[in-house]
């Protein structure tokens, strides 16, 4: 993600891996991708730490908008345990009360990267949009 200075292009790249690292990294210099534009998509192609990535451009549905949020609050923090389950980190998130954040920038869309191969439908991130549409759908007026 980079900085929401206007002269900067915002992009938000989503990489399912677990980096032990917080901090500031140069990724001008290391991420690099590539795109193929195909009939169907565009297709991003890089290495990351020596292996192919595969990536495809994930949008939000029409009518949300994506946010960047930074917790303000100095006396709490989110801290993530070697238990990385959804439930695990869910708990993690609810368990601290009376939190505040800060709109950094907002999205309309990503890029999902995969080991390898492109990303598909079934790959978490892009699955959970799907719950948009079902809720939607549940609570239209009949």
């Amino acid at each position: 993600m980079e900085s929401k200075d206007s002269n900067h292009k915002f992009s938000l790249n989503h990489l399912p891996y677990c980096i032990h690292y917080d901090g500031e990294t140069n990724t001008d210099s290391y991420f690099k991708p590539t795109t193929q534009i195909t009939p169907e998509r565009e297709i991003h192609t890089c290495s990351f730490r020596g292996h192919l990535i595969k990536g495809v451009k994930v949008s939000i549905p029409h009518g949300y908008k994506g946010i960047v949020v930074q917790n303000i609050n100095e006396n709490t923090h989110l801290s993530v345990t070697d238990d990385s389950s959804e439930d695990a980190l869910l708990g993690d998130i609810t368990s601290t009360a009376d939190k505040t954040f800060s709109v950094l920038n907002n999205f309309e869309g990503w890029i999902e990267w995969s080991p390898e191969i492109e990303p598909s439908k079934q790959d978490p991130s892009i699955n959970a949009l799907s719950w948009i549409k079902v809720s939607d759908i549940i609570h239209e007026c009949i």
